[in-house]
Formats: structure tokens, sequence, C-alpha cells
């Protein structure tokens, strides 16, 4: 079960990340 939990909190923190570094990417170009 603590496994389980630690892979759901990577996977949203990567996918949080993800999420920022797109928005930069945009921000940037624009």
């Amino acid at each position: 079960m603590c496994v389980f939990v630690e892979y759901k909190i990577k996977r949203d923190a990567m996918y949080r990340v993800s999420t920022v570094i797109g928005i930069l990417r945009v921000a940037y170009r624009g």
C-alpha cells in the first residue's frame, strides 16, 4: 500500500512538472 501511495505521489509530481514546463515553453515562445 505504501509503495502504491509513493508511486501515485511521484506520478502526480511528474505530471505537474510536465504541465509547468509546457506552460513555460508556451510563455517563452510568446
